[in-house]
Order: C-alpha cells, then structure tokens, then sequence
C-alpha cells in the first residue's frame, strides 16, 4: 500500500501544498496540488485551516518547508569531520556568530566539498510555532522542518548535473531564494529582497498602468523591451548577486564564477530577469 505525505511549504505569502503518494524509498505520485494565497486568507491558520476543510489534505503525515527567510546560514570551520563531535560543537561556534542565545536555536549542517560546514540555523520558537499549527489543522509533521530552497535544489540538481559552480534564483512574490552550488554540493543560500511583485511595481510605472494591468502584461510577456525602470531594478537585483559571489570568492567558499544561472518561480519567466541574469554572470541564464 502506498502511504500518502502532504509536503507543505509556508512562504512569506502563500502556502503550497503536494499530497504525494509514497512508493518504495524514493518513487511517488502527485495526487493533488493547492496554493493558498495568505493574506486572502486571512494569515497562516486560517489558510491551513482552509486547506483542512478540503478532506483530501486532512490528516496526513505532513513533510514542511519553510522560507529562507526565517532561518540564518553560516559557514563554519571544524578540524573533524566526526558528526558525533560535530554536533557536540556546532552551537558553540555559532554562537558569536548569530544575534541568538544558543539556547534558543536549533541548527543541522551540510559538509562542503573543501572542507567546512554550511549550517542551517532556526529559532526553536518559530519550529514549535509552525509545528503546533500544521498539527492542530493537518496532521502530525513527520520530518524535519527543512528549507524550501534546499528541497528545490536538490530535484533540479538531481537531473542538470553541471561541474563547477552554479546559482539556482528562486523569484517568488515578495522576495528571492538564491542557492549556491560547487561541485555539486550546496556552499551557501541566501535570501534577497526582490520578488515579483516589485517587478509587477516597476513595469507598472515603465508602462503607465495600474498594478493589476501590470501584472497581466507581465505574465503574459505583452510589453516592450524599452522598460527602464524594470531593467533597472534587475541590474541592481544581479549586481546584489555578484556582490555576494565575489564576497564567497574571497571568503575561500566558492572557488569558481558560476557556469550556469537557473531561474525558477513567478519571476523566472520575465524577460529582463532572465536576461539581467544572464548578462550579469557572462553566461546562459535557463528557466528551471
């Protein structure tokens, strides 16, 4: 029999739900799909609980994801590799490095491919928080909160096996996820402050439309290239992304320029970020 799991990913803005039926270790089947939009809603709860309502979401064993945003990522340098030990010192070398008391976090790691640690890092208030409201509305969380870019990454990676190193843009409504890779491992994740909504904002004021007119010309790629204030606010998105790059570089984690750019989410599709993207790092930038 195949078990089914309800993945969840609770963003700043919406909530995506996959009810996957389990079979064997690795293989599935999506049975179903839903996104919430929060603030139609109302907030976080009664969005689940409106996903509740719906039997075929109900009661069973949940998987959560949750924003980049809500965790802090660090690099951390050990001289084992022991995990035993690891993890008997990790939140003892973070602690100078996050503005929480260690006691109020919860922290797991990925070894990179030189050495060293990328370390996820959560306030124990904010997994209790998200645990008690999926189990109050949906059914028990079953695995550990992860983070959504990671989870993205792992599919794309998966099958677009690429030597070096590359970045994979997740361009959601309010904000970006970006994920570093070398080698084929994950070297650094970082949040930015550029989604599609301010995309729609700029287009909006390049084009003389309204908000929502903005956003179908958008979607639908029914606009000119001639749109300052939108190519504009990509450059400065890219040049944040080449600032961070080159601050790795220097830092020892990342070795190589990025070979390859991946855009994926609401703002993957927008001609000036692909292009932006693409320009910015000398190389072709592809939709995921």
């Amino acid at each position: 029999m195949p078990q089914n799991v309800l993945g969840l990913e609770i963003g700043q803005s919406t909530i995506k739900a996959v009810l996957l039926a389990k079979r064997g270790l690795t293989g599935g089947r999506i049975l179903d799909v839903r996104v919430l939009d929060i603030d139609t809603c109302g907030g976080v709860e009664p969005a689940l609980k409106k996903l509740a309502d719906d039997k075929s979401f109900a009661g069973f064993p949940c998987s959560v994801s949750v924003s980049p945003r809500d965790m802090l990522f660090r690099h951390v340098q050990l001289p084992f590799r022991d995990d035993n030990r690891i993890r008997k010192t990790l939140l003892f070398e973070l602690e100078p490095l996050i503005p929480l008391p260690i006691e109020d976090v919860i922290a797991d790691y990925l070894i990179m491919p030189r050495g060293g640690l990328l370390v996820g890092i959560l306030n124990k208030k904010n997994v209790r928080d998200i645990t008690e409201l999926v189990e109050n509305n949906l059914g028990n969380v079953v695995s550990v909160i992860d983070a959504s870019p990671t989870a993205l990454a792992a599919q794309i990676t998966d099958n677009k096996k690429v030597a070096g190193s590359k970045i994979i843009l997740d361009i959601g409504r309010m904000s970006t996820s970006a994920t570093f890779y070398e080698d084929d491992a994950m070297i650094h994740v970082r949040s930015l402050a550029f989604g599609g909504e301010q995309i729609t904002r700029a287009m909006a004021a390049d084009l003389s439309v309204d908000r929502d007119g903005a956003e179908k010309l958008k979607i639908s790629g029914g606009y000119s290239e001639t749109i300052m204030n939108t190519n504009e606010a990509c450059r400065r998105f890219c040049a944040e992304l080449k600032n961070t790059v080159e601050y790795m570089k220097i830092n020892g984690v990342m070795q190589n320029e990025p070979g390859q750019s991946l855009l994926t989410g609401g703002g993957g599709f927008v001609r000036p970020a692909v292009q932006r993207a693409g320009q910015s790092f000398f190389l072709p930038a592809g939709n995921a």
